[in-house]
């Protein structure tokens, strides 16, 4: 999607989807401001590994495409820091969705990169796996709500 339509809000879309795929209160963007629409390139992680996002970097997908990166929801490690956050606009992805945690958390936003996450820490990733791109994931797996992708579509605010 190139233009995101401005009479779309997050109540909105939360009605039309009957609540499906909302995000739980425990995923935050860095940058309140921000909102992205795209497709969802989906990706599960490891516990306290980031191999799949490095390998999903290596074939990147569309141009205006999220990346949801699911299964860091009791990792410790950081999903992504300043220089994957910096691949990903490079690559021309619109945002990251994760239930993980990020570094250099100051860069991203200053970068404007748009990044929804669970929290911040200066740990790093091990790269080890393994690596799932693509199926079906659910984020915040540990919350009391999760949120389901099947569908190949992400809207975030």
């Amino acid at each position: 999607m190139d233009e995101f339509p401005t009479w779309l809000t997050a109540t909105l879309a939360s009605d039309a989807t009957e609540g499906q795929g909302v995000l739980p209160n425990t995923i935050l963007p860095l940058q309140s401001a921000l909102c992205v629409v795209g497709p969802a390139r989906v990706v599960l992680i490891s516990q306290d590994d980031n191999l799949a996002v490095r390998k999903v970097l290596e074939v990147p997908p569309a141009p205006g495409s999220v990346l949801v990166v699911a299964g860091g929801s009791t990792s410790r490690a950081a999903t992504i820091g300043s220089l994957m956050a910096l691949e990903m606009q490079n690559a021309g992805i619109a945002g990251l969705v994760t239930d993980g945690l990020v570094r250099d958390s100051r860069e991203i936003r200053e970068s404007g990169f748009g990044v929804w996450c669970r929290g911040v820490t200066p740990m790093a990733p091990h790269w080890v796996g393994p690596a799932y791109i693509g199926g079906s994931i659910s984020l915040g797996a540990q919350s009391s709500r999760t949120a389901t992708w099947s569908l190949p579509m992400m809207t975030v605010w």
